[in-house]
């Protein structure tokens, strides 16, 4: 690495006068990049990028008829300022063959520069002034060079690092010191000679484009329907091809990332509406590299490194959240811009990002149409509305209507009418929690059925997914619209087995089971329990009618009933046991249970037999 010219010879040399200046140029020189001492890139330093740099070459040639000598510098008088100051072994300005002198527009490093290895017989130090710097260079031995004949020098970390700058002037500066004689007089160039070239500052030939790639992190569609809040994250990364040697991008407090949305009188073109846009917010997940610059009422954000972020390696870059955007636009294409400045040495851009205003969303396997969630990952299909089939005449539409009121959530099919209006008293209706209705808005049972006829050529299973009959409702069912609702009902048959010389039965239902109380009465347990035996209505038929007995419901209990038989001839006598069958319904409680209504033709009792209290609570 290089090292400054000690302090002492600096201040020694600044009082010797040069001169002036000798018109004649022996030397001449020229910058270059390239391999095998073969020039490629002439008078050209690139930006700094952050990479490996190049080995930048120097190259001084005898453009004279005439030898030139560097003096072996341990020859020179004591008079110098070397010697005054102790000798000092270091190049200077008043101790070297030759110098560059630099302008610092550049933006140079010079504590940085590195020699190559190839040329260590040369002491090589620089110093620096308010507009310049130099370089010195100093043989340590000696060296005559023949006409044509150069001397090649090679620098690493040798980079411009001003990008406004795109050329400079450097200065080649020899002879007036007593060190550079020509000729075989050996005659000193006794003023000080200058020789000047133009470099060109520019990017690395090979970085013609910047590797800078946009991902949208999701879908890049929009729900424009104007009222959901929608989201969306993008990333800019630094993404490199493999082929690149020089992946790295370079930041600083000037480098940014402008994110702005698509303007112009063309509405269909916009992703959002100025006013729209005022709600909009985005923001980086990244809050300890990056720092967010927003005006209120502003339509862009900026985004800038923070002082610990450098540089941007191969996938390395930035993350950003835009929420809370609303859009009434009409579907199509519109475009949100990432404008970058001064990203590695590149030149300034912009990357353009598509994003599409849709009803419906399509991710991931889902479909979403006027929504953006899905409740759970099985969905396929959810619609946030309604859905109308059929063609847009009158009479020829179907619509999937849901809505919720003070008596609960329902779905309901129907179909339009000759007025082009919905015909909401008709269709299908199903209610949260099994209820369906047809022909009525309102299902009060499981199944709800108002007017006309229904014609089922299988089974229908309605509260179960194995019907076992042409109708299975598991619930409640309720027939027209003035009419009783009946809960359960079973059905079943007591008798004797004449080859097995025992009782039996038939039941129709889980659950339900017979005990012979004694010879003349039998308990039937339904196999549910009801919470109010006045709901039940029991019938019991004797299956071979004797003219002499009777079959009657004894006891009415919520989970049972006692069925007996009875001599007519001698009703305190029970009868011998018959075969008999049974019907147990269970009806559905009215919503005031405490209303009661009169008997028309009503007639009080004739006797004082006692009759038990009726009260609806009593078990």
């Amino acid at each position: 690495m290089l090292t400054r010219v000690p302090e002492e010879i600096r201040l020694a040399e600044k009082a010797i006068d040069f001169g002036e200046f000798f018109s004649q140029e022996p030397l001449k020189f020229q910058f270059y990049y390239g391999e095998n001492n073969q020039a490629e890139i002439i008078n050209t330093i690139y930006l700094e990028d952050g990479n490996k740099p190049l080995t930048l070459y120097l190259e001084v040639f005898n453009d004279s008829e005439q030898d030139v000598i560097f003096k072996n510098s341990n020859s020179l008088a004591g008079k110098l300022a070397t010697v005054q100051a102790g000798g000092a072994q270091a190049a200077s300005e008043k101790k070297c063959h030759f110098q560059l002198r630099w302008e610092k527009d550049l933006g140079l490093k010079p504590s940085e520069i590195e020699i190559d290895g190839k040329s260590g017989q040369w002491q090589v130090n620089y110093d620096e002034e308010s507009r310049f710097f130099s370089i010195y260079f100093l043989h340590k031995s000696g060296l005559t060079l023949k006409p044509n004949e150069k001397i090649q020098i090679g620098f690493s970390k040798l980079t411009a690092n001003n990008r406004t700058v795109k050329s400079s002037n450097v200065e080649l500066l020899y002879g007036g010191i007593g060190l550079i004689s020509t000729g075989t007089a050996n005659e000193l160039i006794e003023e000080q000679v200058s020789s000047k070239n133009a470099v060109s500052v520019i990017n690395h030939l090979r970085k013609t484009e910047i590797p800078l790639q946009f991902r949208v992190l999701g879908s890049n569609a929009i729900l424009n329907d104007g009222t959901t809040q929608n989201t969306l994250k993008l990333k800019v990364l630094n993404s490199p091809l493999s082929n690149n040697t020089r992946p790295i991008l370079l930041l600083d407090q000037s480098s940014k990332f402008i994110v702005s949305f698509e303007q112009g009188d063309h509405p269909d073109a916009l992703v959002a509406t100025d006013s729209q846009l005022q709600a909009v917010d985005i923001d980086t997940t990244d809050t300890n590299s990056w720092t967010k610059h927003h005006t209120a009422n502003s339509t862009q954000w900026s985004f800038t490194p923070k002082a610990s972020l450098k540089q941007l390696t191969a996938g390395q870059g930035i993350e950003l959240t835009i929420s809370q955007l609303v859009t009434s636009s009409v579907s199509g294409l519109a475009c949100i811009y990432i404008d970058y400045q001064n990203i590695g040495s590149y030149p300034d851009g912009r990357l353009v990002i598509p994003i599409e205003k849709t009803p419906l969303l399509y991710s991931g396997g889902q479909v979403g149409i006027g929504t953006k969630t899905f409740d759970r990952e099985t969905t396929k299909l959810k619609v946030n509305g309604d859905i109308v089939l059929g063609k847009d005449e009158k009479n020829k539409k179907f619509i999937f209507h849901s809505r919720s009121n003070y008596s609960g959530e329902f779905l309901q099919i129907t179909h339009d009418k000759d007025d082009n209006n919905w015909d909401w008293g008709q269709g299908i209706t199903l209610k949260r929690g099994g209820d369906v209705g047809i022909g009525t808005s309102t299902p009060a049972a499981k199944l709800h059925v108002a007017g006309g006829n229904t014609v089922i050529n299988d089974n229908v299973g309605i509260g179960t997914t194995s019907p076992a009959a042409k109708l299975h409702v598991d619930g409640s069912v309720k027939f027209g619209g003035n009419s009783t609702i009946i809960n359960q009902m079973i059905c079943g048959q007591v008798f004797y087995n004449t080859v097995d010389k025992k009782w039996q039965y038939k039941g129709f239902a889980k659950g339900t089971r017979v005990v012979h109380t004694d010879d003349a009465r039998f308990t039937i347990h339904y196999g549910f329990t009801v919470k109010h035996r006045q709901e039940l209505a029991i019938f019991a038929t004797p299956i071979y009618r004797h003219a002499d007995n009777l079959i009657t419901v004894q006891e009415v209990h919520e989970d049972r009933c006692v069925i007996c038989m009875i001599d007519l001839a001698n009703s305190k006598h029970p009868y011998e046991p018959t075969n008999f069958s049974f019907m147990i319904i269970h009806f559905g409680s009215p919503s005031d249970l405490y209303h009661f209504y009169e008997l028309e033709n009503n007639r009080p009792l004739k006797h004082s037999a006692p009759i038990e209290s009726y009260d609806y609570n009593t078990k």
